[in-house]
């Protein structure tokens, strides 16, 4: 998560195919859905059970404006399932 943060660039896509973690390391940088996308296959690849969340942000309550927004959840042995969202 942190290595993400640090090294690639954030970019707002309100519209859009997901990339591919590929895609995103090559480009080094993505939307929330292609970091999370990016993190989960890292977590699957080093043995731990992750999944894809997605689900709307309120962004201003007065005019009940809300964005798309993409999180990971890892399941953590004795902890079970943790939220992550990945830092912008």
């Amino acid at each position: 998560n942190n290595w993400i943060y640090k090294n690639l660039k954030y970019e707002f896509r309100a519209k859009g195919n997901l990339l591919l973690p590929k895609v995103t390391l090559k480009q080094k940088q993505g939307s929330c859905r292609g970091f999370t996308l990016l993190f989960v296959e890292y977590c699957r690849a080093t043995g731990r059970a992750a999944r894809f969340v997605s689900g709307y942000h309120r962004v201003n309550s007065e005019k009940e404006e809300s964005h798309l927004r993409a999180w990971a959840e890892v399941y953590l042995p004795g902890g079970g399932l943790i939220a992550r969202k990945i830092l912008l």
